[in-house]
């Protein structure tokens, strides 16, 4: 897996990206919560942030926290590497028969 990039990827039906960084593997939603836009068409890692390639956004990888002025922060899911694969903590979804 690229260094500082943010992969599309699909847990549970859900959109997701992926980055990693010097510090490790972080995980949270495909949409950019300041314009909805895909973090994965060109989102990168810098300082320890994830940028949105389009208006240059960025959140603490860490934390989820919007950088500038914390009003649009995201959710960071926590995820696991190992052999056998990675595991991304989410709740799954509910359906009308569970």
């Amino acid at each position: 897996m690229p260094l500082d990039k943010a992969i599309a990827i699909q847990v549970d039906g859900r959109d997701l990206v992926i980055a990693r960084h010097s510090e490790g593997y972080f995980v949270t939603d495909e949409k950019c919560p300041h314009q909805g836009l895909p973090l994965s068409r060109g989102g990168f890692c810098e300082h320890g942030n994830l940028v949105c390639p389009f208006h240059r956004y960025s959140w603490e990888m860490k934390t989820g926290r919007e950088s500038r002025c914390n009003e649009a922060n995201m959710v960071v899911y926590p995820v696991k590497k190992d052999e056998t694969g990675f595991y991304v903590g989410i709740e799954r979804r509910k359906s009308w028969f569970s």
